[in-house]
């Protein structure tokens, strides 16, 4: 089974990412704008725009730290003195 997209498919693609269009605000920002159709905003263009975006942003190595037992227990009486 072929990966490509049918014709119709690829022609309806390359339509929605040619709808936005650059505009500039009064105050000099760059804005990309789309008009509203049936099919919605150029969801085709954004979901493209958010993938690129996302391969180029570097993953964190987030970690979370557990809390000592001595903290999680300060915790826990500082918000019984504010519950009570």
């Amino acid at each position: 089974m072929s990966s490509r997209p049918a014709a119709s498919e690829s022609l309806t693609i390359r339509v929605a990412l040619n709808i936005p269009r650059k505009a500039v605000t009064t105050a000099g920002n760059m804005r990309i704008v789309t008009e509203e159709t049936a099919d919605g905003h150029a969801d085709q263009f954004w979901a493209k725009a958010l993938a690129l975006h996302a391969r180029n942003v570097p993953t964190s190595n987030f970690a979370p730290t557990p809390l000592s037992r001595n903290r999680a227990r300060r915790d826990d009486q500082r918000r019984e003195r504010w519950v009570a």
